[in-house]
Order: structure tokens, then C-alpha cells, then sequence
């Protein structure tokens, strides 16, 4: 009895959440009049500035994928120890894709 009602209560967990199928494939749905702009960049630990607002980290971002409007954008990317990265992008109505990388000069070494 208490196996079979162990059985019900796990089939109807795995149906609500489902049925226990989770995919990372893709760009989470970006919200209503926004696009998914995908962002690969080397260090992927740099925060982003989009039109003069801060929007994060890029690793907190699932897949690098980040929701922003259709149109021309001013994407400043920063790291400690790096050389800021400025991008001015055009954001198709599909999305679009951003991949460069940031300049990040070794410390000196002592001797």
C-alpha cells in the first residue's frame, strides 16, 4: 500500500514538473519586445554594462544568452586586471550573437 501510494505520489511529481525532462538546449525565452543576444567571451567572468546599465555577470547568465531589444546597443564588457571591451552592436529582430575577448595584461613579475 504504501509503495503503491509512494508510486502515485512520484508519477504525479514527475507529470507537474514535465515529466522530469529538463532542457538546456538554446536561449531561455526572452521576454515580450525582446531578443536573445548570445554573448561568448573570453574570460566569460566579465561584467556587462549594456546602455549604461549594469546587467551582471556573464556566467550568471544561462548560456551566455541575454534578453535585450531589437536595435543598436553600447556594450561595455569588464574585468579586473583586464583592459575594458566596448562594443557598439545592431540586434536583429531574430537576435543575434556576440564573441570577442578581452586583453587582460599579465601582473609583473618579480625578480
Amino acid at each position: 500500500m504504501r509503495r503503491r501510494l509512494l508510486a502515485s505520489v512520484l508519477a504525479s511529481l514527475a507529470a507537474a514538473c514535465g515529466g522530469g525532462v529538463v532542457t538546456t538546449a538554446g536561449p531561455p525565452p526572452p521576454p515580450p519586445g525582446h531578443v536573445a543576444l548570445a554573448l561568448q567571451v573570453d574570460p566569460p567572468d566579465v561584467e556587462i554594462t549594456i546602455d549604461d546599465a549594469f546587467a551582471g555577470v556573464l556566467n550568471g547568465y544561462r548560456g551566455g544568452y541575454l534578453a535585450v531589444t531589437p536595435g543598436p546597443h553600447r556594450i561595455r564588457l569588464a574585468r579586473r586586471g583586464c583592459l575594458p571591451g566596448y562594443h557598439d552592436v545592431d540586434v536583429p529582430p531574430e537576435g543575434g550573437r556576440l564573441v570577442t575577448h578581452l586583453v587582460c595584461p599579465e601582473a609583473p613579475t618579480a625578480r
